[in-house]
């Protein structure tokens, strides 16, 4: 397995980490069959991937292991927003979904014990093919007998229909 550092997550004012803590305690009260979570917006820019990444950190510090995947194919930041360090080329979701890599090949380990991190990879203009594929609903649920809970980033729905058909798995 891949490894990567997570550098620049930032810290959170008393209100904001409680109200994380809320969210992630609701989180446990779902029952044990839901292990997907579908993380979107509106619009661009509100700070969806940053709220994903915080309750990466949060569940793992409770020992539950958790996968963020990366599923902005169009447009990722994740990477350079939080300054993820790789070592070599990066493999991410696209290069999975498009029949280059195997899912082992493109899971990250992370510098937080417990959390991991498929990134999005290679940007695509049209991500639909990939995203409506058996593949896609495939690695869900492998990713579902794997981790404890499974956050998957995606694209603003208010921009692109990408999340509905995230989601939809």
């Amino acid at each position: 397995m891949k490894s990567c550092e997570i550098r620049q997550l930032e810290a959170m004012d008393f209100q904001g980490a409680e109200a994380l803590n809320s969210i992630c305690t609701n989180l446990s009260f779902v029952g044990r069959n839901m292990k997907r979570f579908v993380i979107t917006s509106c619009t661009e820019n509100e700070g969806k991937s940053s709220l994903v990444m915080h309750i990466m950190q949060n569940l793992a510090q409770r020992n539950k292991k958790v996968v963020v995947v990366d599923c902005d194919l169009r447009k990722s930041v994740m990477l350079s927003h939080f300054g993820i360090e790789t070592r070599g080329e990066v493999t991410g979701l696209a290069h999975l979904l498009a029949g280059y890599n195997s899912l082992d090949d493109v899971i990250y380990a992370t510098n937080f014990p417990g959390a991991y991190l498929i990134p999005a990879g290679k940007d695509i203009a049209n991500p639909m093919p990939l995203l409506d594929s058996p593949d896609f609903a495939q690695m869900l649920e492998a990713l579902s007998q794997s981790f404890d809970v499974v956050l998957l980033d995606a694209p603003p729905i208010g921009m692109v229909v990408d999340s509905a058909v995230i989601g939809r798995n």
